[in-house]
């Protein structure tokens, strides 16, 4: 989710740079919405594997952040910021 927030967010920038306030404005939103999803969803990278019944369970017996969460949301939090500041200058 991180990397796809600072993607988004980074379009936004550069189709707000070419005139494309439309297009960069939808980039944002949907940059936001990816984000708030990665903020909480912060485990939805962990392995799955199937049982012999069927249901799934994870590999690690209690729940754990992905090693490259971090850094990616903050990556995209980073990307956000310069988004919205692109946003709100005129």
């Amino acid at each position: 989710a991180g990397s796809l927030a600072a993607a988004l967010a980074s379009s936004s920038i550069a189709f707000r740079l070419a005139g494309d306030v439309i297009t960069a404005d939808t980039l944002l939103a949907r940059a936001r919405n990816v984000y708030a999803w990665g903020e909480a969803n912060p485990n939805s990278n962990t392995n799955t594997r199937r049982m012999t019944n069927g249901t799934p369970v994870t590999i690690a017996s209690y729940p754990v952040r992905s090693a490259s969460w971090a850094p990616r949301m903050i990556h995209a939090a980073a990307w956000l910021h310069r988004a919205e500041i692109a946003a709100a200058t005129p």
